[in-house]
């Protein structure tokens, strides 16, 4: 007999298969960028989209948000691909094409998805975030990172710090961090971290007829 998980629980137990993969103490935001992706969605029928990510393993898991990489459009030729900091300037972007290893289906209110990028040997291992699965306290500081905006000719990681305005907010049964730091089109998918630099969340949404409104859906 197949059994079927709420989103909710899927997701954790999905996370969770992953939990102890990066673990360290408090990293500078040089260390942080090296985690944070751009993630291209390219389709020749459709406007290319943009969105972000973060590693979670050194052998290149990335978690962003399944409307980042999938159109509600039955899309057969999209192609997505990952923008990774180089190891010799985080501020230039190696590229490679992306699986879809999971992706939360388009009717459910899960917007959630795992990818996988390879490297060759010579490439440097990735570089993991650690993630954190707790409830943040009500004015807890967080930073939310990621690709917001991109131009044609230059993709720049942008970083914004905030509060946590509300501590548990549930949208379409699924629970999110509420918080004022800007969240802007191309920031969907990237982490939203405490001051520890561990992933609290993953940047999902923002109020469109509101001022300082963002949400970041909890890892669990």
């Amino acid at each position: 007999m197949r059994t079927i998980f709420p989103g909710h629980v899927f997701l954790f137990i999905v996370l969770s298969v992953v939990a102890g993969i990066a673990r360290g103490g408090d990293l500078t935001l040089a260390e942080i960028q090296k985690s944070v992706v751009l993630i291209p969605t390219i389709s020749p029928e459709f406007p290319d989209r943009e969105g972000s990510g973060f590693l979670v393993s050194k052998d290149g898991l990335i978690y962003t948000n399944r409307h980042v990489v999938k159109s509600d459009q039955k899309i057969e030729s999209s192609i997505v691909l990952v923008g990774v900091p180089s190891a010799k300037d985080p501020d230039e972007l190696d590229f490679f094409q992306a699986a879809i290893v999971y992706a939360s289906k388009a009717e459910d209110t899960l917007d959630f998805a795992i990818l996988k990028i390879a490297a060759g040997d010579k490439y440097p291992a990735f570089h993991p975030l650690t993630l954190k699965y707790e409830r943040m306290e009500l004015g807890t500081p967080v930073e939310v990172m990621g690709y917001p905006y991109v131009e044609e000719t230059k993709s720049s990681l942008s970083f914004n710090k905030g509060i946590v305005s509300s501590s548990q907010r549930s949208i379409d049964g699924h629970k999110y961090c509420q918080t004022d730091a800007a969240v802007n089109p191309g920031n969907s998918g990237g982490p939203l971290l405490n001051v520890a630099g561990e992933v609290v969340g993953i940047v999902t949404l923002k109020k469109t007829d509101a001022q300082s409104i963002g949400f970041g859906l909890y890892l669990s």
